[in-house]
């Protein structure tokens, strides 16, 4: 395996884009905030700490062109399981279920249910670091777009709560929508795979090493690619979409529990050796010698467009950028050292 073998991701990227509709992709696109208003029971949606919580009505607000409000009727739950904890979050990311055909010419026109990704902290509570993890996580998509383009996207927020269970208290705060699964495997022409477990030699090995490679890059343990908890379906922090040769190829999300963001809360898996999230573990499958060169070239190729993405951003305080940066430099001066690079990965695989 060499470069070669991962030249045509991007040119199945551009083929999956250009096949698919348009209206789809334009809202995932754009990189730019979008304002929106959420209003809705919020006291109450922040408080359900229930395992199956129901769908609450709410109402999704933006202005067009002109200047006017368009209203959009919407349910709204909380979803997760770490981040609902109270030690976690005092408010839960969110899930938003649109109605189908919903009103056309917005960027909410082809959504239906969604994942919003909100700042974690109690609304209304103006803290800086709400702000840098909420970014640093939404950066993370951008670095595994970078890297592969089978990549979910994400679309900031610039979000007003309007919270009718407090009289229409109102509060600013950031958030960001992931690009459903659905339309991720619509953009890149495959199917979502519907699977309890896998094996590992079930895996596209050149997109399953770019995976593990960033997880690593990113200080990332919270993750499987070949089943989920159990209980669950297949497979934990990762979406596996059916390649044409009958393998999988995984597409990882949820980058809160991460050493980048570094959140308060977030905590390495138990059992493997490492105390603090920031502490780099490398989880990746056993290959040979030239497809692990291969993957490295790509983030080697990568490497500046990494760092300008958190150099560039300006929602980013100068310490959270310098904190940042220190540690990719970490991660490059271990894939650029044959020796610590053996210590560290090569002879480190699982």
């Amino acid at each position: 395996m060499n470069i070669g073998a991962i030249a045509w991701l991007p040119a199945l990227l551009l083929s999956g884009a250009a096949h698919a509709d348009d209206s789809m992709l334009s809202l995932f696109a754009g990189t730019e905030p979008i304002a929106i208003s959420l209003e809705g029971p919020f006291k109450q949606i922040a408080g359900d700490d229930t395992v199956d919580p129901p769908y609450r009505p709410a109402t999704l607000i933006w202005k067009d062109a002109s200047g006017a409000d368009v209203r959009i009727p919407l349910e709204i739950k909380p979803r997760g399981k770490s981040r609902r904890k109270d030690i976690a979050c005092q408010f839960p990311p969110l899930r938003l279920n649109f109605p189908k055909g919903g009103p056309p010419g917005t960027p909410f026109s082809e959504l239906n249910k969604v994942k919003l990704v909100t700042h974690c902290g109690r609304l209304g509570v103006a803290n800086p670091a709400y702000v840098s993890r909420v970014e640093l996580e939404l950066l993370l998509y951008r670095v595994f777009n970078r890297i592969s383009p089978k990549s979910f996207r994400a679309r900031p927020l610039d979000i007003t709560y309007i919270d009718s269970d407090r009289g229409g208290d109102s509060s600013e705060h950031p958030g960001f929508l992931i690009e459903p699964e659905a339309m991720l495997a619509t953009r890149l022409q495959t199917e979502l795979a519907d699977v309890t477990a896998i094996n590992r030699d079930q895996l596209e090995p050149v997109q399953a090493n770019l995976v593990e490679v960033f997880q690593f890059l990113v200080g990332n343990t919270d993750f499987s690619m070949i089943r989920g908890p159990e209980g669950d379906g297949c497979c934990h922090n990762i979406v596996l979409l059916a390649a044409p040769d009958n393998r999988y190829l995984p597409v990882p999300y949820d980058f809160d529990a991460t050493g980048i963001v570094d959140a308060p809360y977030a905590r390495p898996v138990e059992g493997l050796g490492i105390k603090k999230v920031r502490h780099r573990l490398y989880r990746g499958y056993c290959r040979p010698a030239s497809a692990l060169d291969a993957t490295l070239a790509v983030f080697r190729e990568a490497r500046a467009d990494i760092y300008a993405l958190f150099r560039d951003d300006v929602r980013l305080e100068r310490a959270t950028i310098d904190k940042t940066i220190d540690y990719l430099d970490a991660f490059y001066a271990i894939i650029d050292q044959p020796e610590v690079l053996q210590k560290k990965l090569a002879s480190h695989c699982i």
